[in-house]
């Protein structure tokens, strides 16, 4: 019959809890190794990106209520200076694209009054009317010819009429009013100017 053979190797008990204590210290540093790691990555990188996003949010609202001056700082991180860049032109040429829109709109405006001068050209008017009035006297036409006589005074004031009129221009103007007034109520009412 054979005997089955059994090896044992005795060791010192502080050699093993040396061993203990080595790996115990060693896994320690590692983990705090780690911690101040995260700590520093947590630092100057997430608190970084923190930031960056909130002054971003900020710089957005800003934008949002039509502040378009803003403009986005530098960063030193490739991926957020990216952004930031994108932002401050983005800004950029949505001012830009306003103030095109402004312009637009007041060559706009000012064609939009040239061609209605153009429509009502005063010598036009009162070349016009001297010819209904000319023609109305022809035909013996006395009150065609005093409404067309008082409606070009009425006219040469309003279109030449700047902000401010003299009062004689005024008294002018409401005499003018009131005698084709007359005209068109037959006469039916006098008035005195004092």
């Amino acid at each position: 019959s054979s005997s089955s053979l059994m090896m044992i190797s005795i060791k010192p008990w502080k050699e093993i809890s040396n061993d203990i204590t080595h790996i115990r210290n060693m896994t320690l540093l590692i983990v705090g190794l780690a911690l101040i790691i995260a700590g520093l990555f947590n630092l100057f990188y997430l608190k970084r990106i923190s930031l960056f996003i909130q002054e971003l949010l900020k710089d957005m609202k800003l934008a949002e209520k039509g502040t378009l001056s803003i403009r986005m700082r530098r960063y030193k991180i490739k991926e957020l200076e990216n952004i930031a860049i994108g932002f401050n032109n983005m800004i950029a040429r949505i001012q830009r694209l306003l103030k095109e829109v402004e312009t637009e709109q007041e060559r706009k405006r000012e064609a939009q009054f040239k061609v209605l001068q153009q429509q009502i050209n005063p010598h036009f008017l009162y070349n016009t009317l001297e010819s209904i009035n000319a023609l109305a006297s022809l035909n013996g036409q006395k009150d065609i010819s005093k409404m067309t006589i008082n409606l070009g005074k009425l006219l040469r004031i309003s279109i030449n009429g700047g902000y401010e009129v003299k009062v004689k221009d005024e008294i002018r103007h409401v005499m003018s009013y009131l005698e084709i007034q007359k005209v068109r109520y037959d006469n039916r009412f006098s008035y005195e100017v004092e």
